[in-house]
């Protein structure tokens, strides 16, 4: 997970997806990458071949490992959070 988070950090994801993955707008909607539902192979290809206006990183950018490692500090990440469990919203 340590690799995880420094590639993620290196080849600029937290410019998009914001460094704890929780998702922004930098240049439009990005998603939450946080304990994203994904399969590995989704994201992986969603990596290699993504959709709107994020670059491609081919594997001389990014190896599979590296995309692996990116993947598991993702998943150890907590993720969104219900309103429900967000007291301030529930007053």
């Amino acid at each position: 997970m340590i690799n995880g988070k420094r590639v993620y950090l290196a080849v600029g994801c937290f410019t998009c997806h914001g460094r704890s993955a929780q998702g922004g707008a930098y240049t439009g909607p990005a998603p939450i990458l946080a304990r994203t539902a994904l399969p590995f192979d989704g994201f992986k290809a969603l990596i290699r071949d993504p959709s709107n206006n994020m670059p491609a990183y081919s594997d001389t950018l990014l190896s599979d490992k590296d995309i692996a490692d990116i993947y598991a500090f993702l998943q150890s990440l907590p993720g969104s959070r219900s309103p429900k469990d967000i007291s301030i919203l529930n007053n």
